[in-house]
């Protein structure tokens, strides 16, 4: 590491010690609740739900790699670093900061940084579409004797009639 580049993340770490100090009194968080309810959570259950969210950052490398692959061959592991940061900085940020994956991964793989936000936008629509399918699916084979199952299927009818129509 440069002399020039320790003295930036210095600053960086000293302005978000900062931020954190002047802002600390207007974020109301209990913490009486949440280690109430962390005693209440399944440790095989919070376990599971961590390996899943690792899976899924793999999973987006390769989806990734494939929509890179007509323009650059990229093997899934060297964009793993992208989307670990990138999701990093949404989570600390938010949406504000999607753009960091497309913009490591322009840096990482030499190409041009409007074809990463491209196939950050093919991303976004495959994301759409498996959530189509899964609140489809879930709506498909919920019981008919949950509670307010008809207003469900209502709403469904109402938003998609259109779509019959034409």
């Amino acid at each position: 590491m440069t002399k020039k580049s320790g003295v930036l993340w210095i600053v960086a770490i000293l302005a978000l010690v900062a931020v954190v100090y002047v802002f600390r009194y207007n974020v109301q968080f209990d913490w009486a609740m949440f280690w109430q309810q962390l005693r209440h959570a399944s440790p095989v259950h919070i376990g599971f739900a961590i390996v899943l969210i690792y899976v899924t950052y793999v999973l987006r490398a390769m989806r990734w790699s494939v929509f890179v692959s007509p323009m650059k061959k990229v093997p899934a592991t060297s964009l793993l670093g992208s989307q670990f940061i990138g999701f990093t900085a949404v989570a600390l940020f938010g949406r504000l900061a999607d753009l960091t994956r497309p913009y490591l991964v322009a840096r990482r793989t030499g190409l041009p940084l409007s074809s990463q936000v491209a196939v950050y936008t093919i991303e976004r629509m495959f994301d759409l579409g498996a959530a189509a399918l899964i609140f489809s699916t879930a709506l498909a084979f919920t019981p008919r004797d949950l509670p307010h199952h008809d207003v469900f299927v209502r709403a469904l009818r109402r938003r998609y009639s259109g779509f019959a129509m034409g």
